[in-house]
């Protein structure tokens, strides 16, 4: 499933994930691309080389997800979300 992450309120450069949202998706790949799709250019932080007004916020983030992904909107503002994996319930 796919959440947002913003900066932590507390501050300190810190970052917090939102609600987890949408549909479960059986392949993490999937979801990806779909993003992908929606979005102009998407980076997967700690594989894809990243430009320089996205930061590698991975071990920023309180209960990181997974997978960390960024993109930049058309306005030149970086976006941060996470794709988390969960067992069947």
């Amino acid at each position: 499933m796919e959440t947002v992450i913003q900066h932590h309120y507390a501050g300190f450069g810190m970052y917090q994930i939102g609600e987890y949202n949408g549909d479960r998706w059986e392949d993490k790949d999937d979801l990806i691309s779909e993003i992908r799709n929606n979005v102009n250019e998407l980076y997967i932080l700690g594989e894809d080389e990243l430009p320089e007004e996205i930061e590698d916020i991975r071990g920023k983030i309180y209960n990181e997800p997974e997978i960390v992904f960024a993109y930049v909107d058309k306005f030149g503002d970086v976006h941060y979300g996470g794709i988390g994996e969960f067992e069947e319930e």
